[in-house]
């Protein structure tokens, strides 16, 4: 393997509140009321039109856009206020240093810049890919222009992700398939999809990344894992 491209959010970072905060207030302004954070959580991982369409489907493109343009403004103000870096993230990303390493995400890059770079975690990539204009995932767009980026090719390249889009943009661009198990989606629901693996912890990406190199626990991270400790928190599911 080459290269690893991450989303980003429910997967590098758990910003559900903040996104789920700004989306209400964006509906506020364009005058759709109650709508709970509780339902944005459920959409999480749509773009910001198709949230709107899933959540007010009037078919008012205006409103639309102008809700998109309330939410990014709120957004920019408050977006990291609740956000923060899953668990070992940082550790891991050190220890996959090896590699091509890119954010593949729905977002716009240069919002995705700032947040990386809010967060602490902008100096782990080579390269970040938002979606600027072209279709969100599950299209493969995204892959395929950081892949671009990397100059990798996309049979030594996977993806890790937190939702069905990410594992079907992975399988459309021709990329591994590796979803987290703690973000938008269960693990019940992402097994339903038969990604390459399943992740419990985000560090479970070095013994992954690991025995499909030949190289069990890349790094060293999680010395001492293993009898009487428990393993990886991983579940090949396919090849």
């Amino acid at each position: 393997m080459r290269a690893l491209l991450f989303d980003l959010d429910g997967t590098l970072i758990d910003s559900a509140e903040d996104i789920a905060i700004s989306a209400q207030r964006g509906f506020e302004e364009v005058g759709v009321v109650g709508v709970s954070r509780e339902e944005v959580r459920a959409h999480l991982g749509l773009s910001l039109a198709d949230l709107y369409r899933a959540l007010c489907p009037d078919g008012d493109a205006a409103r639309r856009e102008r809700f998109i343009q309330a939410y990014r403004r709120h957004y920019a103000e408050h977006g990291t206020e609740h956000t923060s870096v899953y668990p070992g993230v940082e550790e891991t990303l050190r220890a996959l240093s090896h590699l091509r390493l890119g954010v593949a995400t729905t977002k716009l890059t240069a919002v995705a810049e700032q947040v990386l770079a809010k967060m602490g975690l902008r100096e782990h990539f080579q390269h970040v890919q938002g979606t600027d204009g072209f279709p969100p995932k599950p299209h493969p767009e995204v892959v395929r222009r950081a892949l671009a980026a990397l100059g990798s090719p996309a049979e030594s390249a996977a993806l890790v992700g937190d939702t069905d889009r990410d594992v079907l943009a992975a399988r459309a661009a021709g990329v591994r398939a590796a979803a987290v198990t703690y973000g938008g989606w269960s693990r019940q629901r992402l097994a339903a999809l038969a990604p390459d693996v399943l992740l419990d912890r985000f560090s479970d990406l070095v013994y992954w990344v690991g025995s499909n190199e030949g190289v069990p626990g890349v790094g060293g991270l999680g010395a001492g894992r293993g009898a009487g400790g428990g393993g990886a928190g991983f579940s090949t599911l396919m090849r």
